[in-house]
C-alpha cells in the first residue's frame, strides 16, 4: 500500500515549502550546467544534495525497488538485460563496492505522479514473460542507476528462475546471497527533488550510466528515445537550429561510442518521423526492442537507407512503412 502527504489545499505537496530558495536556484544553475556535461553537473548535484541532506546513502532491500520511469531516456529496463547482466554478476562474482553505486529516488509525493509510476513498471513486468518480479504495492524507490542489477536481486527473491548455471553461481556466491537477504547500498534522493527538479533524474540517469561498471549498454532505440526527448525539450522554446541539434547529439551521447558515428543519422530520422511532439511512434520501437530485440543492431547503412527511403510520393512521409521497416530489421537481426 502506497501513502503520501498532501496537501488537498494546495497544487503541490507541503514538502516543497521546506526547499529553500537559494537550494533551488543553484540547483538550477546545475540544470544548465548539465547542457555541457551531464557528469560534471551529476558530481556537484550530488554533492551539494548529500550537503544539504536532501540524499543519504542507505542499505535497501531490493524488494523495495523499482524502475525511475525517467531511466534510460523513459525506456526503462529490458527482462533479457536484467538477466544476462545478472548473470554477468555472477560470472565474475559480486562486488559490493560495484553494486553500491547505485542511485534511487523516494517516489514522488504526488499521488497522480505515483500511480504514473506504478503503472509503468506494471507495463514492464507485463512486457517480461515473466522474468521481472511483480509490483507488491511495498516498494519505496525508484531506481536510476543500477537498475538492472536492482531488478535482477528482486527477481531472483521473487524465486523467478532463469537457469540451472545461474542457480548454481548463486548458490556459491557468499556476497550475492548477502546482498539478497540483507540489501545493499544505494544513494537515496529526497521525493522533494523529483517532485520539484525532474530534469535531475535525468541527468543523474545520463551521468551514471554513462560511468558505471554495473550496467548495460546503450541501444540504438535508446539513443533515438534521447534525441527524441532533447527535440521536444528545445522546440518548447522554438525551432530546433542544427547548432541546437549538434548541443542534442553532444549531450545524448556520453555514453554510446557504438553508433556515435551515425547518431545524426538517427537523430534525422527522429526529426522527421517521430511521430509528434513526445515522439509515440519511436517509444513503440523502443518497447518493441526491448520485448523482441534487445540486442539488434541496425547499424548506418540501414538507417540511412530506411531515413532517406523516396518513395515517390511528396504528398506523404511514408511513416509507417519506415517503422514497419525497422520492425523487421530487429525481427531479422
Amino acid at each position: 500500500m502506497y501513502l503520501c502527504l498532501y496537501n488537498n489545499n494546495s497544487k503541490f505537496p507541503i514538502v516543497f515549502a521546506t526547499i529553500m530558495a537559494s537550494i533551488a536556484a543553484e540547483i538550477s544553475e546545475l540544470i544548465e550546467l548539465s547542457k555541457d556535461s551531464c557528469s560534471q553537473a551529476w558530481d556537484k548535484l550530488e554533492q551539494l544534495l548529500v550537503e544539504k541532506k536532501y540524499a543519504w546513502k542507505s542499505i535497501v532491500d531490493p524488494d523495495l525497488l523499482l524502475v525511475h520511469p525517467f531511466n534510460r531516456a523513459g525506456s526503462g529496463v529490458s527482462y533479457k538485460v536484467v538477466h544476462a547482466l545478472g548473470e554477468k554478476i555472477l560470472f565474475q562474482g559480486c562486488s559490493m563496492q560495484a553494486l553500491q553505486q547505485g542511485v534511487c529516488f523516494e517516489m514522488s509525493r504526488d499521488p497522480n505522479k505515483m500511480m504514473a509510476d506504478i503503472a509503468f513498471n506494471n507495463e514492464l513486468v507485463q512486457r517480461s514473460n515473466g522474468m521481472l518480479a511483480k509490483v507488491s504495492g511495498n516498494e519505496r524507490f525508484l531506481t536510476v542507476a543500477g537498475s538492472h542489477a536492482g531488478m535482477f536481486m528482486k527477481a531472483k527473491k521473487a524465486l523467478i528462475y532463469t537457469s540451472d548455471e545461474v542457480e548454481a553461481m548463486i548458490s556459491k556466491d557468499k556476497v550475492f546471497n548477502d546482498c539478497l537477504a540483507k540489501g545493499y547500498e544505494f544513494l537515496i534522493v529526497a521525493a522533494e527533488i523529483y517532485d520539484r527538479f525532474p530534469e535531475v533524474v535525468k541527468i543523474c540517469s545520463q551521468a551514471k550510466n554513462a560511468s558505471q561498471n554495473v550496467s548495460s549498454r546503450c541501444s540504438e532505440m535508446e539513443v533515438a528515445l534521447r534525441l527524441t526527448q532533447g527535440i521536444a525539450d528545445y522546440s518548447k522554446n522554438g525551432e530546433v537550429t542544427s547548432t541546437i541539434c549538434k548541443e542534442i547529439l553532444q549531450k545524448s551521447l556520453a555514453d554510446v561510442p557504438e553508433c556515435r558515428s551515425y547518431a545524426p543519422i538517427i537523430m534525422e530520422y527522429c526529426q522527421k518521423f517521430s511521430g509528434g511532439v513526445g515522439g509515440s511512434l519511436i517509444s513503440f520501437l523502443s518497447k518493441f526492442s526491448q520485448q523482441f530485440a534487445e540486442d539488434a543492431i541496425l547499424g548506418e547503412e540501414m538507417w540511412n537507407c530506411i531515413c532517406k527511403a523516396n518513395f515517390k510520393d511528396p504528398a506523404c512521409l511514408f511513416v509507417y512503412t519506415r517503422h514497419w521497416l525497422i520492425l523487421c530489421c530487429h525481427n531479422y537481426f
